[in-house]
């Protein structure tokens, strides 16, 4: 596995772009939603040392995936012809390849888990930012493979040397991603767990609840929403 890229750029488009941990989880659910995955958890990782992981059971990625689309900053996925998801079920949330690069913004390390279904294999990338930015834009990243049943798939992204100083609080997490993302339904499940075995869905109902109070904004205050246009 190689990524290729410009020093310079990666650094600008990374922790410079995203500082935001709702921002920078909002990007892995949208991975996942174009992966065709139907459930979602966004964990927190408190011993032996902060983490946050997304875990989803869409299809998963191939070495060929992981190397020619997932280590390949700034891929635009439209242009190159996948305007849907695998199964052609779902229009593509994510567009510019850029999302990878947002998870430095919140943590240092990422590790990457990943495995297509009927593979008796996983495959396992682990990124380092450090060294990312001193290998001289040509980077190859920890990887390798292990044995993992066939009828196992998904991806599971994991960030750590977190940033963050502050808890995560479980419940503003839930509701920032609520209105960061909205493709939440029946058929696309998320849900932000933490250690103590409290979960929140992430659910439409706060971002409806934010554009109804814009709307009654707007009702009340129609010269000054027309001179913000």
């Amino acid at each position: 596995m190689k990524l290729t890229f410009d020093p310079m750029t990666i650094e600008h488009l990374g922790f410079k772009m995203y500082s935001h941990l709702p921002n920078a989880v909002a990007e892995l659910v949208a991975n996942a939603f174009d992966a065709d995955a139907s459930h979602v958890t966004v964990g927190v990782v408190i011993s032996p040392a902060p983490a946050v992981f997304v875990t989803d059971d869409g299809h998963g990625m191939s070495a060929s995936d992981l190397q020619d689309k997932y280590l390949r900053i700034g891929r635009n996925r439209v242009k190159e012809g996948e305007r849907m998801s695998e199964s052609g079920k779902r229009r593509a949330a994510g567009k510019k390849g850029l999302g990878k690069l947002a998870l430095f913004g919140i943590g240092t390390k990422v590790e990457i888990r990943t495995k297509r279904y009927a593979s008796g294999q996983r495959h396992v990338i682990k990124m380092d930012w450090d060294e990312m930015l001193a290998a001289d834009g040509e980077y190859q990243p920890e990887s390798w493979l292990e044995d993992a049943p066939s009828d196992e798939h998904g991806t599971t992204v994991t960030i750590s040397s977190l940033k963050r100083k502050t808890a995560i609080v479980g419940e503003d997490l839930a509701r920032s991603l609520a209105r960061l993302f909205n493709y939440v339904d029946q058929d696309f499940q998320v849900v932000v767990s933490l250690p103590e075995q409290q979960e929140f869905p992430v659910t439409r109902d706060p971002r409806i609840a934010v554009l109804e109070h814009r709307s009654r904004i707007r009702v009340a205050n129609p010269r000054r929403c027309s001179a913000r246009r």
